[in-house]
C-alpha cells in the first residue's frame, strides 16, 4: 500500500480473495445483468448502452466496452481456467446465484465466439467496423436512453455490493473509488444509490427481475444486507 502511495497511485485494500476483486467483480455484475437482459429480449443492447452512457455517464456502454476489449475472446478462452479456481477454491466465489447467471451468459459468448464475432479484432462483434482491426466508435442514439429503466440494470451491481461489504471483502467507499478510478465513472455506485433510489426499490427490482425470470432466482436473491437497509 505504501509503496503504490510512493509511485502515485490509490491503492484499495482487499480484505477476502474473490474472482474479480472489487472493480472487475462489481462491474462484471452488470455486465452480466446486461446480457441477460438483451438474451431474454427485455431491452435491446444499444438502448442498455445508450442508458450507461447518458444517463449513467459512462465513456462506453457494456456492449461497445465488450467490443473493444476482445471480451467475447476472452471469456470464452478463460472459461475452463475459472472452472477450474471454482473446483479447488470454491470460496473465491461467495455468490452462487452470480455463478449460475455468468453461466447462462455464456451461451451467448460461445455462439459469438464460434461465428467469429469476437469485436473489433474481426471487425463485428455486437456492433460492425469498417475492417478487422479497425476502430471507431459505434452509433448509439441517444433517445434509446429512454427505453431502459437504469434500475434495471444497477439493482444486481447494488445487491452483490452491499454483500461484499457484509462479507468484509471491501467497503462502500472502496467500490466508488474501484470505478471511478479504475472504469472512470463519474459517481460511484453508492453515490447514486442513497440519492437516486432506495434500498426499497432494489429490492422490488430484483423481485420484479425474479418474477420474470425464475431460472435466475437465485442471482436476483435480495442479500441479508439489502433487506436490512429496506427495512
Amino acid at each position: 500500500m505504501d509503496l503504490a502511495r510512493r509511485v502515485g497511485k490509490e491503492p484499495i485494500l482487499v480484505r477476502r480473495d474473490v474472482r474479480g476483486f472489487i472493480a472487475n467483480r462489481v462491474f462484471g455484475v452488470l455486465s452480466t445483468q446486461s446480457f441477460i437482459l438483451y438474451m431474454r429480449g427485455v431491452y435491446d443492447y444499444r438502448a442498455i448502452d445508450s442508458a450507461l452512457i447518458y444517463k449513467l455517464g459512462l465513456p462506453m456502454g457494456v456492449f461497445a466496452l465488450t467490443d473493444f476489449t476482445g471480451g467475447i475472446k476472452l471469456s470464452y478462452e478463460s472459461r475452463n481456467l475459472f472452472e477450474e479456481i471454482d473446483r479447488v477454491a470454491p470460496e473465491t466465489e461467495p455468490s452462487k446465484g452470480l455463478a449460475k447467471a455468468r453461466a447462462v451468459v455464456f451461451s451467448l459468448i460461445e455462439k459469438m465466439y464460434k461465428e467469429d464475432r469476437i469485436g473489433i479484432r474481426t471487425g463485428k462483434g455486437f456492433y460492425e467496423y469498417p475492417e478487422p482491426g479497425k476502430w471507431v466508435r459505434p452509433d448509439i442514439p441517444r433517445e434509446l436512453a429512454d427505453r431502459v429503466n437504469l434500475l434495471d440494470l444497477l439493482a444486481p451491481m447494488v445487491n452483490e455490493s452491499l454483500r461484499m461489504e457484509r462479507l468484509d471483502i471491501c467497503t462502500r467507499s472502496d467500490i466508488d473509488k474501484a470505478l471511478k478510478l479504475g472504469y472512470n465513472w463519474p459517481r460511484g455506485l453508492f453515490e447514486i444509490y442513497g440519492r437516486d433510489f432506495t434500498a426499497r426499490d432494489v429490492v422490488s427490482t430484483l423481485r420484479r427481475m425474479s418474477d420474470l425470470m425464475p431460472d435466475l432466482r437465485e442471482f436476483y436473491e435480495p442479500d441479508p444486507a439489502l433487506l436490512n437497509e429496506a427495512k
